[in-house]
C-alpha cells in the first residue's frame, strides 16, 4: 500500500513506539474524507510499526479519559503527593 506523500513522518528517536496525530476535525468536508484519513493512518502504522492514534487538535492529553490513555499505551500519573 502506498502512503500518501502529503504525510511527512520523521521518527525522532529509534525507541519511538507511538505516533499521536493531532488534526482539525472540522477540516474534513465529508465522512468519506475522514475515513480516508484514518485508512492512511492505518497504513502509516503498518509501514512504520508504530502505534498510531488520532486526536482532534482541540483536545489536550489531559482531557483524555484513563481508558483513552490506556489505548495509547499511556497511564495517568497523579502528582498529589
Amino acid at each position: 500500500m502506498v502512503i500518501d506523500p502529503s504525510f511527512d513522518i520523521e521518527q525522532i528517536r529509534p525507541e519511538t513506539k507511538y505516533l499521536i496525530v493531532k488534526y482539525d476535525l472540522s477540516s474534513f468536508v465529508s465522512s468519506h474524507q475522514h475515513e480516508c484519513f484514518h485508512k492512511e493512518l492505518q497504513a502509516i502504522a503498518k509501514h512504520t510499526g508504530l502505534s498510531v492514534a488520532a486526536v482532534d487538535k482541540k483536545t489536550t492529553i489531559e482531557q483524555l479519559s484513563d481508558e483513552d490513555l490506556a489505548k495509547l499505551g499511556l497511564k495517568r500519573i497523579n502528582n498529589d503527593g
